[in-house]
């Protein structure tokens, strides 16, 4: 290579050294903050659809067998539920209706008994037994995101036997009255919810017109039952 080319390169390899000298390189940037985050809070469950579920609890009430004088009944409920919900925004309308197996019963003292059903002997007592209980009641409720409160009423019914024991003989009648409540209910997921719930049942009265089985004809059984229960609903959304 010529002296002079050789030359001519370091030149130009220092004149670039230098100017590039003139130029700072730039400081590093200050961290760019991340975009500020909002959380989006979830709409309303949606509480609209038909129902199924589960259900039991405990029944306590007081019945009254002519001029007995009020006694306790008392015994445990479960059964099946089905419904639909209508909502309006957090307003929820709906109607509920169940059918309960229990095993509710009370009686009077023999001494009771006796005074009221002109029994030769104080030996037996009046015993009732309910063994069916169901109702189909509007309810309304405001939801405040899963949670549901909500009051409930409609109609009852109830399959209600009465009679003296000994010697367990009964006299089987069909109860319709009302009944009244309200209640929460949580839902877990979309499509599952769990409830509790208080209701008030009035079932009327129910006669027995058997004087073998409950002393004298024409005896009428009035009864009130509270109910308190648990539930679990499957839901159909729409």
């Amino acid at each position: 290579m010529k002296p002079s080319v050789v030359a001519a390169a370091v030149f130009l390899a220092g004149v670039g050294q230098a100017f590039a000298a003139d130029f700072p390189v730039p400081a590093p940037g200050a961290p760019v903050p991340p975009a500020s985050y909002t959380p989006v809070l979830p709409p309303y469950t949606n509480w609209s659809g038909l129902y199924i579920g589960l259900n039991g609890g405990y029944d306590f009430g007081t019945a009254n067998w002519n001029s007995t004088g009020n006694f306790s009944t008392r015994g445990g409920i479960v059964g099946g539920t089905i419904g639909v919900n209508f909502p309006y925004g957090p307003v929820i309308f709906g109607f509920e209706g169940d059918i309960d197996w229990a095993d509710v019963n009370g009686n009077t003292s023999p001494a009771q008994c006796f005074a009221a059903g002109g029994l030769l002997a104080a030996g037996p007592v009046c015993e009732v037994k309910i063994s069916t209980i169901g109702t189909a009641r509007a309810r309304l409720g405001y939801s405040f995101d899963r949670a549901l409160v909500f009051v409930s009423a409609g109609g009852a019914f109830g399959f209600v036997r009465g009679g003296l024991n000994p010697p367990a003989m009964f006299d089987s009648g069909f109860a319709l009255g009302w009944a009244a409540g309200g209640g929460v209910e949580f839902a877990l997921v979309e499509n599952w919810t769990v409830k509790a719930e208080y209701l008030f049942v009035n079932l009327g009265n129910v006669s027995c017109n058997s004087a073998v089985e409950c002393g004298l004809a024409g005896v009428e059984t009035s009864l009130t039952e509270s109910i308190v229960r648990a539930g679990v609903n499957y839901k159909f959304s729409w």
